[in-house]
């Protein structure tokens, strides 16, 4: 130490400095790229949950069997029975009898298609 220069010392403080800059730089590099790999990780987990909700058993039930699986949560109405006191504001009641095909057709494109495709379904659209 004493036997270097000031000139000396000086290149090697800039050395120094240059060095941690390109350190810098790298972290930098690599936090966005941690950043990249973790949403690319995270769209590949929402798409396996969706492929999964493919295999889901509601999709095997033949469109016919849904239709009466509707009918019949429609004819039964339940939402009529519901404590609507707990809520703040019950819905209108002239919509309460088409509550459930409108819940049902609002579900999903092939519930809506089975819906409308059903006239007794239809009927209360």
């Amino acid at each position: 130490p004493a036997s270097f220069k000031a000139q000396d010392l000086e290149h090697v403080l800039a050395l120094c400095d240059s060095d941690y800059d390109d350190y810098e730089l790298e972290v930098a590099h690599l936090q966005s790229r941690i950043l990249y790999t973790r949403q690319q990780q995270q769209m590949l987990k929402d798409h396996k949950v969706r492929l999964r909700s493919l295999n889901s058993p509601v999709r095997k039930i033949p469109n016919e069997i849904l239709a009466n699986i509707f009918d019949l949560a429609c004819e039964r109405n339940f939402l009529l029975g519901y404590p609507w006191r707990d809520v703040n504001e019950p819905p209108i009641p002239s919509l309460m009898p088409s509550l459930p095909a409108l819940s049902i057709a609002s579900t999903c494109v092939r519930w809506r298609s089975v819906a409308v495709s059903t006239p007794s379904l239809w009927s209360r659209l």
